[in-house]
């Protein structure tokens, strides 16, 4: 083999080492690359996946607020609403409790019972409170009433006492009040629940 052979045999040597060696080192490259890709990929999935987890708290937490401010502000409304009837309810016996006691015979009818009952049940001595606009209440009264009076039944006209009368006893130490007022705050006392009742149904 000559020396020109000689060397184009090592130069095919070398350049086929080279195309080895760089196929190998391309291969190697390739490896690398796609074993990075996939770790790349693995972690872009985590990561979604974390992403899409972390909206769906976020979601369901939002659902929840919203779900609690729906059943809060229904709670407000019907309490609102509940308020509204129950001042309307009271309006309305307050209104219908003062024109009863405006007529002079319910009123005097009723001061009668009463003073006839806490006689009866042993009372000596009553003070009986007419408004200051029911003199001829006042006056029926104390003609109809003479004997009680004479047992100490003592009917006096009152500025502070509006529709209906009051009564006070053992020297006014106990007073029992059948104003409109006083009957409309024990009859809404009684309806109240009730009425609560029906609204929360």
């Amino acid at each position: 083999m000559s020396e020109e052979q000689h060397l184009q045999a090592l130069l095919d040597k070398i350049h086929s080492e080279g195309i080895a060696q760089a196929e190998a080192k391309a291969a190697e490259i390739i490896a690398n690359a796609e074993t990075r890709a996939k770790e790349i990929v693995a972690l872009a999935e985590r990561a979604a996946a974390e992403h899409r987890q972390s909206a769906e708290r976020d979601a369901n937490a939002f659902e929840q607020r919203g779900n609690d401010a729906v059943q809060q502000a229904s709670r407000d409304i019907i309490l609102s609403v509940a308020q509204a009837v129950q001042q309307q309810l009271e309006s309305l016996l307050l209104a219908a409790n003062r024109e009863s006691l405006a007529t002079p015979d319910t009123l005097s009818s009723l001061a009668q019972n009463a003073v006839r009952t806490y006689l009866s049940s042993g009372q000596k001595e009553l003070d009986l409170y007419l408004s200051n606009n029911a003199v001829a209440v006042a006056e029926a009264l104390r003609n109809s009433l003479a004997a009680q009076a004479a047992q100490g039944v003592n009917i006096t006209l009152d500025q502070n006492t509006g529709s209906g009368f009051r009564v006070r006893l053992d020297n006014g130490r106990v007073e029992h009040d059948f104003t409109a007022e006083a009957i409309t705050t024990a009859i809404a006392s009684r309806v109240r629940p009730q009425l609560a009742a029906l609204l929360h149904k």
